[in-house]
C-alpha cells in the first residue's frame, strides 16, 4: 500500500479551489476528500525516484473553512492513525470569501528545530512557535497565507543527524564535504524540516508560498 512520504502541503487556495501537494512512497492516485463533499484527485509523477502529486480540490464554498482528509489508492493516510500527543486539530481548507482582508505571515532562513532532541542550535522557530499557537486555539484569528521567503533549508550548515546520515552515504573527506550535493540529500533536509508534526500540520492547513535562496 502506498505511503504519504511528505506532505500535504496546502498551496493555492481561492473561493472554490485549491491545491495540496504530497509527497508518495510510489505510483498511485492521491485523492483529497473534504467534509462538504468537495475534493480532486491526481495521478502521482515523478522526479528522480520520488513520487509527487499536485491534487486540484474543486467545489469549495468562499468563507468557509473545510476539513479534509487525505487518501493514497482509496486507503486514508491523513490525518495519520497515530498522530502526536496533544492530539492535533483537523486540516482544513480555507476559501477566503468575497472582499475579504488577507493577513500574511512571513519569515526567512529556517533551520530545520526538532521539538525534542539531537542538534537544535536555535530552539523552536518562528513557524513552530505559530504552529503551536494556531493548534491550540484553531478557532482564532491565524494567517490566510505564509510567505516563506529563502532560505527554506541550509544546504551548506546540516545537522548531527544529517551529517550522520550523508556519511553512511558517501565519504565526507571528498568535497563537498559535509554540505549536501544532490536532489536526493536536498530531499532529507525538507523531510527534516517538513516532517516537525506541528509544522507539517501547519502546512497543512495553512497556504504557503516559497522562495528558494543561497543556502537552498
Amino acid at each position: 500500500m502506498a505511503a504519504l512520504r511528505l506532505g500535504p502541503l496546502l498551496r493555492y487556495v481561492d473561493g472554490s479551489s485549491a491545491t495540496v501537494w504530497v509527497e508518495t512512497s510510489r505510483p498511485g492516485t492521491a485523492e483529497v476528500r473534504c467534509a462538504d463533499g468537495s475534493g480532486g484527485t491526481a495521478g502521482t509523477f515523478q522526479v528522480a525516484g520520488h513520487h509527487y502529486a499536485l491534487v486540484r480540490v474543486t467545489g469549495l464554498t468562499p468563507g468557509t473553512a473545510t476539513p479534509y482528509e487525505v487518501f493514497l489508492d482509496g486507503a486514508r493516510v491523513w490525518p495519520p492513525a497515530e498522530g502526536p500527543s496533544p492530539p492535533l486539530p483537523p486540516s482544513v481548507i480555507p476559501a477566503p470569501g468575497t472582499g475579504d482582508r488577507v493577513r500574511i505571515a512571513f519569515g526567512s532562513c529556517r533551520w530545520a528545530s526538532p521539538p525534542a532532541g539531537g542538534h537544535d542550535p536555535v530552539g523552536p522557530d518562528a513557524l513552530d512557535t505559530l504552529a503551536g499557537r494556531v493548534a491550540a486555539d484553531p478557532d482564532a484569528e491565524r494567517p490566510d497565507v505564509l510567505l516563506l521567503l529563502g532560505d527554506q533549508v541550509y544546504a551548506d550548515e546540516t545537522s548531527d543527524a544529517t551529517r550522520a546520515w550523508l556519511a553512511a552515504r558517501r565519504d565526507l573527506n571528498d568535497p563537498p564535504g559535509d554540505q549536501v550535493a544532490d536532489y536526493e540529500e536536498y530531499t532529507r533536509l525538507y523531510y527534516e524540516s517538513w516532517l516537525d508534526p506541528r509544522v507539517r500540520w501547519l502546512l497543512s492547513t495553512v497556504p504557503s508560498c516559497m522562495i528558494f535562496d543561497d543556502h537552498d
